[in-house]
């Protein structure tokens, strides 16, 4: 009866170790958990202001090919609507005063 009683007292003390250790490794699971989900967060955030940042970038980069086409299509503009020699076309952009074309027909 004693042995069964000491075996007893073993079992009992394992399984409070047990549980305590237990009880341990579920708060350290909470934490670890609460930092997973703060990292998501952080991951979250840094994607969109990534984006945003590519957003604008790309806006400014369409702005300038807008720009820079119309430059463009108003040069060809000019040499076509004159049916002007180089130095026609020169003296033409480089005109203080307005220029006007003859009508087309």
């Amino acid at each position: 009866n004693a042995a069964a009683n000491f075996l007893t007292s073993r079992v009992e003390t394992a399984l409070l170790t047990v549980n305590d250790q237990l009880a341990r490794l579920g708060a350290l699971q909470n934490r670890l958990q609460g930092v997973v989900e703060n990292i998501d967060i952080s991951v979250q955030n840094l994607s969109s202001a990534r984006s945003r940042i590519q957003d604008a970038d790309m806006a400014s980069e369409t702005a300038n090919l807008t720009k820079h086409q119309l430059i463009q299509q108003s040069t060809l503009s000019v040499l076509t609507q004159a049916n002007l020699s180089p130095q026609g076309a020169l003296r033409l952009l480089s005109a203080t005063q307005p220029v006007e074309f003859p009508k087309s027909q």
